[in-house]
């Protein structure tokens, strides 16, 4: 025993790292807080305003027993007060809420209109019969109250104060099933670490690497450390060309993130053409960073409003909080960045204005959760446990996600045996980076739908060896990661049904069939349950007057009709002047000018990216497919975007953004152009070209794109 103890003494204590670390995630998650502070008071009111005292409904009614009902949009009740130095109100039910309910108080003085301004808001928690809100002192003769609800409120009064409302910390209530959790979670992290580190050895592999490279590490900081002052010194240079410029921190750090690439590229000099993905690791990680600290705290992505509150929501396993920061947000107009309204002045009075609303919690919410989120919902998780302020706790998250992106996609390069340089260029695109440093789940669909190609294209460009039972596990499980954040990729997980390859014997084809089988039932299952919620539902109000039940009679009642519609959308949509769209792609900040050398190094790849020694045939039947599954996704993307977001019978499909084409790049290029020209022999030349030029291409859309608004 003590031998075996000894022995594997480095997985053991591995084990318990990885343990300890599971275990702080888990409580982080499952018993929250830090969470924030609400609103109380311990004071008598100075007025009650009840359903007696209403003096005008907009959108809304109250019947005899006081049941709220909304009858249309912003739904408001008026009041009169004749009350002097109202400092907080409070609004009171009849009976416990069934759900959260959101209110808005509005206040104006004799003479005034309300405005949003002078409008604050509140959270009735489930299971509670009131909140309480603090108000700027003021004697405010019209007030108006907006509740947010369904037809389950009963409304009892909403009390006015002279005395100000205080501030005590909530800390929600937490369920018996999350000590179950945390040990269970805990326990098999460690299990897994353990005999990964036993069989693996990552530990000694870490240490052993680490040693033998101790010198180019060290040389590597020393270079580092050099360019901080050497960056800082062009800046000074640029702001006395300007005479009148500004030392501009976003400037400095484009530079410093520009040396940091010119060393870790001369450093790994002599691994373009073994490991590759090295250099990928490295230049999407430091480009990446450019852009996550190099743009504003704001709505400067696509559908912030969204996927922020998934991120949100995916750090708590029961109810949600929110806290006014949270909400704020997205409220920050993004399309100041697109002229010259927008400027670091103005920014940081919005950011200040966004932090000092982050102690208050003013929504709950049941958790929602999103599996391209979670990474992001653990990190904001474990930095609110650590008391994070609001800034720190946004920039983490978004740092967690560039990391499972990029890590992902070096897995992905490292696998592939031939190209590489295919997957490299599609993981550096600047939309993909872009949107990989911001709350998005796009960038998690990119990465793993890359992911199972890789281990489905060493299955094609090795049919003589066996198929591991894990490599079919781990591209099953790829596709299947990528798809669940949107459904409409589940056909990704049909490519490994075509295997083109000799198999071993009978065991092995029917091994590796049921587990394609097994996890796309499952998969299937979902998509089914949610795609039946879509049609029975009211579909993305985002889209407008939307009617999926409507759009799907539409469209078999009108085939041609529709066919006419398609077809005309995915001209433009797949055109390659439409490739800029997804490739320099900056959402609010515009489209860069470098995406057709994007263009031309997919050509280029396509055609070129090889390795020698594999002998293997995609046979015509799976390129003619793969370009038939092209086109149907796309078409199949289109249908279900006019369908969930197009209003009935439309000329149009609207809300398909071109981006959704990126993951099915990677089966079109790979499979359609199979075992390609080995042109350029020398891989060191040929692998650093691609690399270094969309490096350079993605560096300059990012200058001239990001960093040259920030000032």
């Amino acid at each position: 025993m003590f031998g075996f103890v000894k022995k594997e003494k480095v997985s053991i204590l591995f084990a318990i790292v990885v343990c300890a670390i599971a275990a702080f995630c888990c409580v982080a998650r499952y018993f929250p807080t830090n969470v924030g502070q609400i609103y109380d008071i311990d004071a008598s009111s100075i007025v009650s305003l009840e359903k007696e005292d209403v003096l005008s409904l907009y959108n809304c009614e109250l019947d005899d027993e006081n049941n709220y009902k909304i009858l249309g949009g912003d739904p408001q009740l008026t009041f009169s007060s004749q009350a002097n130095g109202i400092k907080a109100a409070k609004l009171n039910l009849s009976k416990e809420a069934d759900t959260t309910i959101s209110f808005e108080v509005y206040v104006a003085l004799e003479g005034e209109s309300f405005t949003a301004e002078k409008c604050y808001a509140g959270c009735v928690f489930k299971g509670e019969t009131g909140a309480v809100i603090s108000i700027p002192n003021g004697n405010y003769r019209s007030i108006r109250l907006d509740i947010d609800a369904d037809d389950s409120v009963v409304y009892k009064s909403l009390e006015l104060y002279d005395q100000e409302a205080v501030v005590v910390p909530y800390t929600p209530a937490t369920s018996s099933s999350g000590y179950v959790f945390t040990v269970l979670i805990s326990l098999a992290s460690a299990v897994i670490a353990f005999f990964a580190n036993k069989r693996l050895r990552w530990c000694e592999c870490a240490a052993k690497t680490i040693k033998e490279n101790a010198k180019k590490i060290a040389l590597f900081l020393g270079l580092t450390l050099a360019a901080i002052p050497g960056a800082a010194f062009v800046e000074w240079v640029l702001c006395n060309v300007e005479r009148q410029g500004v030392f501009n921190a976003y400037r400095w750090l484009f530079f410093f993130g520009a040396l940091e690439l010119v060393i870790t590229f001369v450093l790994l000099r002599n691994q373009f053409a073994e490991k590759p993905e090295k250099l990928f690791l490295a230049a999407a990680l430091i480009m990446g960073l450019i852009m996550l600290f190099g743009t504003p705290i704001k709505h400067i992505c696509w559908d912030l409003d969204s996927h922020y509150p998934w991120a949100v929501h995916s750090s708590y396993s029961d109810m949600a909080y929110l806290t006014g920061a949270d909400v704020a947000i997205d409220r920050v107009a993004p399309q100041s960045l697109l002229n010259t309204g927008f400027s670091l002045e103005n920014y940081e009075s919005d950011l200040a204005y966004i932090t000092s609303l982050d102690g208050m919690v003013v929504k709950q919410a049941e958790a929602q959760f999103s599996i391209a989120h979670l990474p992001a919902g653990i990190v904001l998780a474990v930095a609110r446990k650590l008391g994070a302020s609001f800034v720190v706790r946004y920039t983490l998250g978004r740092i967690s996600y560039l990391l499972v992106y990029v890590f992902v996609c070096y897995f992905a390069i490292k696998k592939i045996k031939s190209g590489k340089m295919i997957l490299t260029t599609i993981c550096l695109f600047p939309t993909v980076l872009f949107m990989a440093t911001n709350y998005a789940y796009d960038s998690w669909v990119v990465a793993f739908s890359i992911l199972g190609m890789a281990y489905f294209m060493n299955i094609l460009q090795e049919p003589e060896k066996p198929i591991k039972v894990s490599d079919t596990v781990i591209m099953c499980a790829a596709f299947a990661l990528a798809a669940l954040p949107k459904l409409v990729y589940i056909l990704l997980m049909g490519i490994p049904f075509f295997a083109y390859k000799k198999w071993q014997n009978k065991k092995e084809f029917f091994k590796y069939y049921s587990i394609l089988i097994t996890v796309f039932t499952v998969v299937f299952a979902i998509f089914a349950i949610t795609s039946l919620t879509k049609v029975s539902g009211g579909g993305d109000t985002r889209g407008g007057n939307v009617n999926p039940g409507g759009q799907i009679s539409f469209i078999l009642s009108n085939p041609i009709e529709y066919a006419k519609i398609l077809i005309k959308f995915l001209r433009q949509y797949l055109s390659i002047d439409g490739m800029r769209n997804y490739i320099s792609n900056f959402a609010y900040f515009g489209v860069g000018k470098w995406w057709p050398v994007f263009v031309v190094l997919l050509g280029i790849t396509a055609v070129t990216d090889t390795k020698d020694g594999l002998k293997f045939k995609i046979p015509l039947i799976i390129k003619i497919l793969s370009v038939l599954f092209f086109v149907g996704m796309a078409a199949l993307i289109a249908t279900a975007l006019y369908i969930d977001f197009t209003p009935v019978g439309n000329g149009g499909i609207l809300g398909c953004q071109p981006r959704y084409i990126i993951p099915l790049l990677a089966p079109l290029l790979l499979l359609v152009t199979g075992q390609r020209k080995n042109i350029i022999k020398e891989k060191n030349v040929y692998n650093g070209f691609i690399i270094l030029t969309a490096t350079a291409a993605t560096m300059s859309d990012v200058y001239f794109s990001m960093i040259s608004r920030m000032v």
